[in-house]
């Protein structure tokens, strides 16, 4: 777009067109070079000086914030893998046997046959996509036995996982779940049956927003993952509302990250002593994206994780 008076510039074309006897394209020029056009004469405002316009998705985008928004689905999938990484290794193929008296436990969030919720998980699975399920098993008696303990009671899964760790299965057994791992409708599932997690964390970020909406505006990645391991560890902040809300009336957080800390050393600090420093180590961890000691009563931690670098800088759209 440009001034009126700019719209003249075109006689010359519109004359070449009018001698090659096309008059109507001369016209369709004029017509578009004074579509094209701004007119300033209006009442306190009269120049033929050159006029600049602001396009408004050009403007929008100035006012944009310039980082990367992180789709939802994606960053309770990081979220999951650091925290899960406190606990091994930390994906969707993370495999532990019976140590705990589980059976074993398995995936992003450790399911486990002992608290019913690997059995449920493998269900899903094979209610979602059967063909690609059953392709997993290289020996169709694993499937078979398999089969029939999902089908019976949560003991009979257990035995069927303690078996399946012998010396002469156990190599079948980890390639049996590392197939399944690598399907990516299964990893949906995995995620899905996160969401006690996932929804709880959010569920705390709406609260912090109500408490402080300027600094809860936009969340950052590495608040959504904080919040997450916390609900993985510590479940809620249920208790610790009223002691957040004094911390911050005696010194109000300034940057979102100031806020979160708050939250996590609060909640950190209700759990058993011995785990006290643990907590809020793993937590403040996450936010500096580093291996970050903690002393609490008496003890000391310094959590490593090996998925510290999955959190990168950004805002997640949905929230």
């Amino acid at each position: 777009e440009w001034a009126s008076n700019r719209a003249q510039q075109f006689e010359k074309l519109c004359r070449v067109f009018t001698e090659q006897n096309q008059p109507e394209t001369a016209q369709q020029i004029r017509k578009l070079a004074e579509n094209l056009s701004i007119g300033l004469k209006v009442r306190g405002f009269d120049t033929d000086k050159e006029a600049y316009f602001i396009h408004p998705l050009g403007m929008i985008g100035c006012l944009a914030i310039h980082s990367e928004c992180i789709p939802l689905r994606e960053a309770k999938e990081i979220a999951l893998k650091v925290s899960g990484a406190y606990e091994g290794k930390g994906g969707f193929a993370n495999l532990s046997d019976n140590f705990d008296g589980m059976g074993m436990s398995w995936g992003i969030i450790q399911f486990n046959f002992g608290q019913n919720t690997l059995g449920p998980l493998l269900n899903k699975m094979k209610a979602k996509n059967i063909t690609a399920f059953n392709e997993c098993f290289s020996n169709k008696d694993d499937l078979t036995n398999l089969n029939k303990a999902l089908s019976g009671t949560v003991q009979e899964q257990i035995n069927w996982a303690i078996n399946m760790q012998s010396k002469n299965n156990r190599s079948r057994w980890i390639n049996i779940f590392n197939n399944l791992a690598n399907i990516k409708e299964f990893q949906d599932i995995q995620i899905e049956n996160s969401s006690i997690y996932t929804d709880t964390a959010i569920n705390i970020i709406n609260w912090m927003r109500v408490e402080n909406e300027t600094l809860m505006k936009h969340i950052e990645l590495r608040t959504f993952v904080a919040l997450v391991d916390l609900a993985v560890q510590q479940g809620n902040i249920k208790n610790v509302k009223d002691s957040i809300k004094a911390r911050c009336l005696a010194t109000p957080p300034k940057t979102q990250y100031e806020f979160v800390k708050i939250v996590v050393e609060e909640r950190g600090a209700t759990a058993k002593t011995r785990w006290r420093a643990d907590c809020i180590s793993r937590r403040l961890g996450i936010l500096n994206r580093e291996v970050t000691a903690y002393t609490h009563s008496g003890y000391n931690a310094k959590r490593e994780n090996k998925n510290f670098n999955l959190i990168k800088d950004g805002y997640i759209c949905e929230l």
